[in-house]
Parts: C-alpha cells; sequence; structure tokens
C-alpha cells in the first residue's frame, strides 16, 4: 500500500476509530473530540482509500436535543 497522507484532523479521525474498534462512533463523538467537520474529514478519508460505512439514527447532542439521521461511522481498513 502506498503511504497517505493525513491532515491532523483525519489522524485523530483514523485514532479514535483505531481506540474503539468495534463501535461506530457519531458525528457527535467526533465533535466532542474536536472534529469540527467530521464528515467532511471522512469524505477526505474515504477519497484516500479508507473503507468507512456510515449508518444514520437518531441521537441526543450534549444538550439533550434529539437529532434525526445522526450518522454513525465504522472504519473497515483501507482499500488495496
Amino acid at each position: 500500500m502506498n503511504k497517505v497522507i493525513l491532515t491532523a484532523g483525519q489522524a485523530t479521525i483514523i485514532s479514535l476509530f483505531k481506540l474503539y474498534q468495534n463501535h461506530p462512533l457519531s458525528t457527535f463523538d467526533f465533535r466532542r473530540e474536536g472534529i469540527a467537520s467530521p464528515s467532511q474529514d471522512i469524505a477526505r478519508l474515504k477519497s484516500k482509500g479508507a473503507i468507512i460505512e456510515a449508518s444514520y439514527q437518531n441521537a441526543f447532542c450534549e444538550s439533550g436535543k434529539l437529532h434525526k439521521r445522526v450518522a454513525h461511522y465504522s472504519f473497515n481498513g483501507w482499500a488495496n
């Protein structure tokens, strides 16, 4: 596999996926960790060969408000 160059935000996302293996992470999870635009960073990771699947579920934010169709992401490695 060729070496992939990541931004700080993208590297943080990959680190979080590795830390929470087998546990989907939501948009809110990434924002709590300082990722301002998780969907944008994840789209860029996908363009670099990351295999990331998204599912959409209702979820509560930090303030307790229910949000519909919040993305929950799972990392499944890198494409060859």
